[in-house]
């Protein structure tokens, strides 16, 4: 699946309502996603450098990484949310795999897909240790 493809959005909604961990796992894994740049200011570094990472929200008190089945997406929540990039002259991002994405992102976040949009789906962290669980990634 290019990351240009849109998920299929009824199947994810009703895998989420039904918590289909397995059926997600092979859905998310073989989908690309984009994921926009964020700096993170580490202030216990002596040096002051800050590190790339990418973008996160709260929801329902719970954090979760924030991605995009396409760049049309990524561009549309940016344009709906100037506010959170007034400071930066050009949002970037960049593509992963969902297999690579879900293993890096554990089971201490959730995961916000498509975000201002009518496709928005949301995968709170317990959805993702079990989606984890079913792929062998704890």
């Amino acid at each position: 699946m290019s990351v240009d493809a849109e998920l299929k959005s009824d199947m994810i909604e009703s895998a989420i309502e039904q918590r289909d961990a397995e059926s997600l796992a092979a859905h998310l894994a073989q989908a690309q996603f984009v994921l926009i740049h964020v700096q993170e200011h580490d202030t216990d570094e002596p040096d002051g450098d800050d590190e790339l990472g990418a973008l996160t929200a709260d929801v329902n008190d719970e954090p979760c990484l924030v991605a995009f089945a396409s760049e049309e997406h990524a561009s549309q929540f940016v344009d709906h949310q100037r506010e959170i990039f007034a400071d930066d002259d050009e949002v970037g991002g960049f593509v992963v795999s969902g297999e690579v994405m879900l293993d890096y992102l554990g089971d201490e976040y959730g995961l916000l897909i498509n975000p201002e949009s009518d496709q928005a789906a949301w995968l709170d962290r317990e959805l993702i240790a079990d989606i984890l669980d079913s792929m062998g990634l704890e």
